[in-house]
């Protein structure tokens, strides 16, 4: 009896702590999306990613920091891109499909993040040695979840600190991944601080260095010189259910039409949405002629395109045409081909462009290609001297999806010193400072003309010229640290 009860006992402490831990993580994994939820609380993320950090650390056994690693995966990507649910009403239950798919791939970030971070604390004793080697896994994690393939560019890090002073200046110098390094190595400091109890000495000389690094940061100019230029942006604010049904192409147009016309004297730029114009180009050629002769100004706007029949999504500028060349994960395309029996994209004919191309002197991105820094940074390194992001944002209408894609996209404006015009049909639209601060924006669901003097900026940032070096450092360095901890002594 005496041995049942001493069993009974173990099984309901292991029971106790297995529920205590998964509480810990669900409420930390939770913790870190609200900041992406509600665009605010950027430090919320840091804080969570050090609690994670420890219990990760802290598993007994590497499979169960893996399962510990993906449960808070899961939970930060179930509730960070929930706003996919909003498809249902276009998509049916594929839209479940697709957002359990998305949750479950990303969330295998986490599982090699906790299992390398294991590896990295028994391996490299020094506290600062163990946090360096962290952040630049953790950074190097994330950029390989951004890229080819598998490219889900949100939810980094980085994205919450877009107004974190002065952090979010290190964007300019080496874009979103050496923000999202400084803000893990600050969090694996703080972790790896109660982990691994370094001397006082140590922890007040790293601290100084940190306050050194963040008072030089805070004069890196964000605001460079330029020639002014009146800009306008177009919000439509067309129903997509209605739009879809084909019914209103004519209100879309009419509609179209006079917010154009509304574009005041003097302007030379105005960006409409994604897709505004109705039919294909250039059968619909005729409509673009009536709308540039309703402004003065440079008019670029997005609409279906068809050529050798293929179907691309484009953006067109008197005749000119960019394609979108980065579709949307699970949206526009599937990665693998087994996939494709399972979940069904939403624009499943369309086809990627071919070429990475400023239209003139503007760096044109429609819709998700704008979470794709190395991609636009291609762009303005050709001569763009603005940036402008077509999208149609109606899609995800009464969810956090608009807000999340201006938040994301103000990134691309500080890494490339640039001013950033946003177009979307429902919102939200926005002219961004180089700096990343918002000028003007509309609200959700209105038809409005944003217009503003802006600068045609010719100055290249540090990360706009060696950003691509940049990140295939912080990427080999993060694959390195691991192997290195992996073959070294203990």
């Amino acid at each position: 009896l005496s041995n049942v009860s001493v069993y009974d006992i173990n099984n309901n402490l292991n029971t106790a702590k297995t529920l205590k831990t998964t509480i810990i993580i669900l409420v930390s994994a939770l913790a870190m999306a609200i900041p992406f939820l509600v665009q605010r609380y950027p430090y919320l993320a840091a804080l969570s990613l050090v609690v994670a950090i420890m219990m990760f650390v802290k598993a007994k056994t590497n499979l169960r920091a893996a399962l510990i690693g993906y449960f808070f995966g899961f939970i930060f990507f179930l509730v960070q891109t929930s706003w996919i649910i909003s498809l249902t009403k276009f998509a049916g239950g594929w839209a479940y499909a697709g957002w359990l798919a998305l949750t479950l791939f990303q969330a295998l970030a986490f599982l090699f993040f906790a299992i390398g971070l294991r590896v990295i604390h028994r391996r490299i004793n020094n506290w600062v040695g163990a946090s360096v080697a962290t952040a630049l896994f953790f950074v190097s994690i994330e950029i390989i979840r951004a890229i080819n393939l598998i490219a889900y560019p949100w939810g980094q890090l980085a994205t919450p600190f877009v107004d974190a002073y002065p952090l979010y200046k290190f964007a300019t110098l080496a874009g979103w991944p050496g923000l999202t390094f400084i803000v893990a190595l600050i969090s694996s400091l703080i972790a790896f601080y109660f982990l691994k109890k370094p001397a006082m000495r140590q922890v007040s000389a790293i601290s100084l260095m940190i306050l050194v690094f963040l008072l030089a940061i805070s004069f890196v100019n964000t605001n460079p010189e330029g020639s002014s230029a009146k800009v306008a942006v177009i919000q439509t604010n067309i129903d997509m259910k209605e739009k879809m049904a084909g019914n209103i192409e004519k209100m879309r147009f009419d509609t179209l039409q006079n917010l154009v016309g509304n574009v005041s004297e003097g302007t030379r730029v105005a960006i409409g949405p994604e897709s505004a114009v109705p039919g294909f180009y250039p059968s619909n050629s005729a409509s673009y002629d009536l709308l540039n002769k309703s402004t003065e100004a440079k008019l670029i706007i997005g609409s279906l395109r068809e050529q050798n029949g293929f179907t691309y999504n484009s953006v067109i500028d008197s005749g000119n045409f960019y394609d979108k060349n980065k579709l949307l994960l699970f949206g526009e395309h599937i990665p693998f081909d087994f996939l494709k029996i399972l979940i069904k994209p939403l624009n499943e004919s369309l086809e990627a462009g071919v070429k990475a191309k400023p239209l003139g002197r503007i760096a044109l991105l429609i819709c998700s290609e704008s979470g794709d820094s190395l991609y636009a940074r291609n762009i303005v390194n050709k001569g763009a001297q603005i940036i402008a992001v077509s999208s149609n944002d109606a899609w995800f209408a009464g969810s956090s999806a608009p807000a999340q894609h201006l938040q994301s996209t103000r990134l691309r404006a500080i890494e490339n010193g640039r001013y950033l015009l946003m177009s979307a049909n429902y919102g939200y639209s926005a002219i961004v400072g180089p700096d990343g601060k918002i000028i003007k924006k509309t609200r959700l669901g209105e038809e409005k003309v944003l217009e503003e003097n802006v600068k045609m900026i010719k100055a290249k940032t540090f990360y706009t010229k060696y950003g691509f070096w940049t990140t295939l450092f912080l990427l080999i360095g993060g694959l390195a640290s691991v192997i290195y901890a992996f073959v070294g002594r203990k």
